[in-house]
């Protein structure tokens, strides 16, 4: 556009019928970005936005606006015609969504955030990780958002922030226990109750009586995980998998690799079978979330997916938040994770990385939740909201206090969530994490942290385990908490 009134503005005749038969045919909002004298020539407009300039700030916080990121208040200065007087304007209250905005507003150090790239960059060059992406958000506004890195060492594709990573254990917290939750409000499931309540099949065996919050904070006695790739291979490899799909070689666990779909039934027999410690004690436990994706399923009628599709990723706009990316999204925004050289033989790309969630055909309540950074903070930010996000209600305050809330003495865990540690023990988080924080942490170099007190809501996603997960440098140098302690020490500048 132009500021001349002699150049009418920039304004063709052309552009303003355009307009006209476009609003004949559908909803419009015309954006404008020059002088406000120029609405003159837009009385017939149905919906505008002046936003005075064309630069890219101005453009960034009008679509921030247009798609209810951020609440309108303005009034005109001037009056530009009968339809535009002075003063004229429309206040409009958004949805709690992530808005964009600089660290500086929300009380944060540009210079101390800067930072963190330092620390990403270094770990990739240490060959901590290929590649990550970083999100960063307080008061309900993202102030860091960066992807670092590549798809993998060859350095051929960098990493975008709309890639998409494999969660990992995340899963447990942006899946599984999303969904107990949601039947807690219901009360469609009491956590005082035990697994035989709910699976019938566990009647009259050593778990039956075992109860679910106990299992939520891995105190219930179950054994950590059960090797089934392992075995499956032990009993012969090739009778239980195929390189091509039929009726009895239906699962698919990675390309052109299907297993026998009654080895499922096996799996879960040994589930059943397995030991029990007789004296419970804090021993982190996979099984105790195959369970769980059971009893999910079995209360709702549907797969935990398809549960989680309808109730929250769907309702929330998360597009590239699911299990099984590849049946949706194109392999090349996927990360790789690991070169399997021992079950699968072969780059896991697009599929699950943990073996036990592949057998299952990708959709496990332990792991092959797949999101991008973004995303998965939009999760985070729903829970600090109180369960509210986008307009939209997901979950009762009360229950999410519950869950995150630490649950005994001796135990840092809550219901489902990791919570820092007692400080008398190496924990997850910086040690500038208050005590009411809640999240976890991924096998595949991922992490999830969302502080109550500071209003704040950590996502970093990598895929460290890319070619070997044999090495965990990533871990060994706590790279993860070295960005949250800069995140916490720009708040505290």
């Amino acid at each position: 556009m132009s500021n001349s009134m002699r150049k009418d503005y920039g304004v063709s005749f052309s552009s303003l019928g355009f307009l006209k038969k476009l609003q004949s045919y559908t909803n419009v909002i015309v954006a404008l970005f020059g002088s406000p004298y120029s609405l003159t020539y837009f009385n017939d407009a149905t919906n505008i936005i002046v936003s005075y300039e064309d630069n890219d700030p101005s453009q960034t916080i009008t679509a921030q606006a247009l798609f209810g990121g951020i609440k309108t208040h303005g009034q005109l200065p001037v009056t530009a015609s009968y339809i535009y007087p002075v003063n004229k304007g429309i206040i409009s209250f958004p949805p709690n969504r992530l808005k964009y905005t600089f660290p500086e507003y929300v009380s944060m150090s540009s210079g101390s955030l800067k930072k963190i790239d330092s620390i990403a960059l270094d770990a990739i060059s240490d060959k901590a990780t290929p590649g990550c992406q970083i999100f960063i958000s307080r008061h309900g506004n993202a102030i860091y958002h960066k992807a670092f890195g590549y798809h993998t060492y060859d350095k051929k594709t960098e990493v975008k922030v709309e890639n998409v990573y494999d969660l990992a254990s995340i899963t447990k917290i942006a899946s599984t226990t999303l969904a107990l939750m949601k039947l807690y409000d219901q009360k469609k499931i009491s956590l005082d109750s035990n697994i035989q309540t709910y699976l019938q099949e566990f009647k009259g065996t050593n778990k039956g009586k075992l109860i679910l919050k106990d299992i939520l904070i891995h105190e219930s006695g179950l054994q950590g995980w059960i090797p089934f790739y392992l075995n499956a291979m032990e009993q012969g490899f090739d009778s239980l998998f195929n390189d091509k799909q039929n009726d009895t070689f239906s699962i698919k666990t990675a390309h052109k690799l299907y297993m026998n779909k009654e080895y499922q039934d096996t799996m879960w027999k040994m589930i059943i079978d397995s030991k029990v410690r007789s004296e419970p004690k804090y021993v982190y436990s996979d099984l105790g979330f195959y369970i769980f994706q059971k009893i999910i399923e079995r209360i709702t009628g549907k797969s935990i997916d398809a549960y989680l599709k309808q109730n929250f990723f769907d309702r929330m706009d998360l597009k590239n938040t699911c299990f099984n990316p590849l049946n949706s999204q194109n392999k090349n925004i996927i990360i790789p994770t690991e070169d399997d050289k021992v079950f699968r033989k072969q780059v896991v790309h697009g599929y699950v990385h943990d073996p036990g969630a592949a057998m299952l055909g990708g959709v496990a309540g332990h792991a092959g939740l797949f999101s991008n950074a973004k995303e998965l903070a939009i999760i985070g930010q729903m829970l600090l909201n109180g369960g509210e996000y986008g307009g939209e209600k997901f979950l009762k305050s009360a229950t999410i206090e519950k869950f995150t809330s630490k649950q005994k003495n001796g135990s840092r865990r809550g219901l489902g969530f990791d919570k820092p540690s007692l400080r008398s023990e190496n924990g997850p988080t910086s040690n500038f994490a208050s005590f009411k924080t809640f999240g976890h942490t991924g096998f595949t170099g991922t992490c999830i942290w969302v502080d109550p007190k500071y209003d704040l809501v950590y996502v970093f996603l990598s895929n460290r385990v890319y070619p070997t997960a044999s090495h965990n440098k990533l871990a060994k140098n706590n790279i993860r908490t070295k960005i949250q302690d800069v995140i916490y020490e720009s708040i505290q500048n």
